[in-house]
């Protein structure tokens, strides 16, 4: 299983985030058209394996971004507070990757001022975390 495949599995399985997306969380570049807010997407911005002495190791380090989208800003705040509550200090130490440990280093709110169809601007926060996986 892919480090993403492993983070939108934590977020879907995660009972208070999915009470606000049930399983609406996608690649940051795979939304679908009919999709409808709140969603979640998330994407990897930096990183790769650790390098030892002797070349590359198994460990790696990324930054992932997840962006937290819906139409009001309170339901907006009370996803992101979900999605940091199931990954801020999460590990996973079975299967693969084995997830040494996920930190939120970044969060900010943003706000989209196109419309979507039915009218309504999508308020974001977005968050990004350093995980650390083998």
């Amino acid at each position: 299983m892919s480090i993403q495949a492993a983070i939108r599995t934590q977020l879907v399985d995660d009972a208070t985030v999915a009470e606000y997306v049930t399983a609406r969380v996608y690649p940051a570049t795979a939304i679908p058209q009919s999709a409808r807010p709140p969603w979640i997407t998330y994407q990897r911005i930096t990183g790769g394996p650790i390098q030892a002495s002797d070349g590359p190791t198994s460990t790696q380090n990324i930054r992932l971004q997840i962006n937290c989208d819906s139409t009001t800003y309170p339901l907006v705040v009370a996803l992101a507070n979900a999605v940091k509550a199931a990954l801020d200090g999460w590990t996973r130490t079975y299967g693969d990757p084995n997830i040494t440990g996920c930190t939120m280093t970044d969060e900010h709110d943003d706000y989209e001022a196109e419309a979507t169809d039915s009218g309504q601007h999508i308020q974001r926060v977005t968050q990004e975390y350093s995980i650390w996986f083998s």
